[in-house]
């Protein structure tokens, strides 16, 4: 090989952000789950199974008795040539951007900038096979973080 296809080939393999290649490891969040919150609120989340460059994901939080949604959440997580971005959209809000902190085969974090809640958003698989969503206050916030334990359900029309 030439010293310019050497070149060329060092300089595409040094170009893959580790992020985007690491894309598939968002895999352990595919399906569908479900977990309660302190107050009885349920909270639902479905996920697409991740393709090349994005996820899809639903989210709704049902009263004490699971018959009314209160509120819902439509988020995607996209690959883009330098990271990987989520972006939740919550019913009646603009979306945020949350850029990529850690991606492995059972963590998945992300950050934004700014002093809005939450300041970083992470997924982690357990070792029973729930998953544990962590909302994460900034900094100087007097706020707490709130964590989230989901287990695996049947998804809706399966």
């Amino acid at each position: 090989m030439s010293r310019l296809g050497l070149f060329v080939l060092a300089a595409v393999v040094i170009a893959q952000p580790t992020a985007a290649q690491d894309f598939g490891k968002l895999d352990f969040m595919a399906g569908c789950w479900q977990g309660p919150l302190s107050d009885g609120t349920v909270v639902e989340e479905i996920w697409t199974k991740p393709s090349e460059n994005v996820m899809l994901g639903l989210t709704r939080y049902l009263d004490k008795n699971r018959k009314r949604a209160t509120n819902w959440e439509f988020t995607f997580i996209e690959r883009t040539d330098s990271t990987v971005y989520f972006v939740p959209q919550t019913r009646g809000e603009k979306p945020d951007t949350f850029r990529v902190r850690v991606l492995t085969d059972e963590v998945a974090a992300w950050n934004r900038e700014g002093d809005d809640y939450p300041a970083s958003i992470m997924y982690r698989r357990t070792s029973d096979g729930a998953i544990i969503a962590r909302l994460e206050p900034p900094v100087a916030s007097p706020q707490t973080a709130l964590e989230l334990r989901m287990t695996r359900v049947k998804c809706p029309g399966a």
